[in-house]
């Protein structure tokens, strides 16, 4: 019976949280994203993208058999679906946050909302879409 090597794989955003000390937020941001220090990064397996085949051969090893055409995967409904359970799963870290003492729920509303935007926009960059919002007022 012939035997087939299958390579799986899964993408696993990481991330850091680093503290900046700036005058404005502009430049922590400027900062963070000048900063190449990844040392103490973390991966997010709650965000983790979908398994998919990234390659086949004939035989018992990667590379050494005949290559084989990946089969396409899934359909724009099925991505869709991903795209959506990823999110809704940002969203689910905010669920049971409550305000800090002295933060009024408002404030707290602003900041999560800012955090899970970040986060959104980093599960389509993942997808390598572009996520833009429109300005306030538009």
């Amino acid at each position: 019976m012939p035997k087939f090597t299958i390579e799986m794989t899964f993408d696993v955003p990481h991330y850091r949280q680093t503290v900046y000390e700036a005058e404005t937020l502009e430049e922590a941001i400027a900062m963070a994203r000048a900063d190449d220090d990844w040392e103490h990064q973390d991966k997010d397996y709650d965000t983790s993208g979908p398994e998919r085949i990234t390659g086949i051969w004939t035989g018992e090893e990667a590379y050494e058999g005949e290559s084989l055409p990946v089969p396409a995967e899934g359909d724009t409904a099925t991505a869709a679906q991903d795209l959506e359970d990823r999110i809704m799963r940002v969203f689910g870290h905010y669920e049971d946050v409550e305000p800090e003492e002295g933060e009024t729920w408002e404030s707290w509303y602003r900041a999560a909302f800012d955090m899970a935007s970040d986060e959104v926009r980093r599960v389509f960059a993942d997808k390598k879409i572009v996520a833009t919002a429109p300005e306030v007022g538009e």
